[in-house]
C-alpha cells in the first residue's frame, strides 16, 4: 500500500539542511518511558502495511514543546542560559502524568496526542520563557500548542 491519497511527503517540498545548519527545539525525549516505546512499535507494526511512511526512530520519540529557532540565531552562552532558566522555572512544576491514545492525523504525520494539555502547559510555558528571556525575543512559534509525540 502506498500513502493515503490525503497524506503528503512532508520531505518533498523541503530543502535539506546545509552542513551545518540546525534548528534548535525544545522536547521532552520519551526513551525513559518504556511504555511510549512499547506504543509506538505497536503503531509501527499496524502501519507497515503502508509504504513512504518515515518512522520516528525508538530512541528519538520526543514530544516537541517549542521550536526556539534556527540554532545559528543562538550562541551556547545562550543555550546553557536558556536551559538554567527553563529549569528554574520548572522547580515548582509537579510531576506530571500524562496519557497517550488519541491518534491524530495532520497531512504530513502521524501523531499520539499527549493529555491533559492543561497539566502539560507549564513545561511549554517554561522552554517560552526561558527562550525569550535569554534572547529578548519572541520566539519564531507562537501557533497553539498541541502536545503530541510524532509517530511518522
Amino acid at each position: 500500500m502506498t500513502l493515503p491519497e490525503q497524506m503528503t511527503d512532508r520531505w518533498a517540498r523541503r530543502a535539506d539542511p546545509a552542513p551545518g545548519e540546525r534548528t534548535l527545539h525544545w522536547h521532552v525525549l520519551m526513551r525513559d518511558y518504556p511504555q511510549v516505546g512499547e506504543l509506538a512499535s505497536q503503531t509501527r507494526h499496524r502501519l507497515t502495511p503502508f509504504t513512504g511512511l518515515h518512522m520516528t526512530p525508538p530512541e528519538w520519540l520526543h514530544m516537541t514543546t517549542l521550536v526556539a529557532g534556527p540554532a545559528d540565531h543562538f550562541t551556547d552562552q545562550q543555550i546553557q542560559q536558556m536551559a538554567a532558566v527553563d529549569s528554574e522555572h520548572l522547580t515548582d512544576v509537579r510531576p506530571v502524568t500524562a496519557s497517550l491514545g488519541k491518534v491524530l492525523y495532520h497531512p504530513e504525520a502521524i501523531m499520539l496526542a499527549v493529555t491533559p494539555a492543561a497539566d502539560l502547559a507549564p513545561i511549554q510555558a517554561a522552554a517560552v520563557t526561558a527562550t525569550t528571556a535569554v534572547t529578548c525575543a519572541m520566539t519564531g512559534d507562537e501557533a497553539p500548542w498541541t502536545p503530541h509525540i510524532t509517530l511518522c
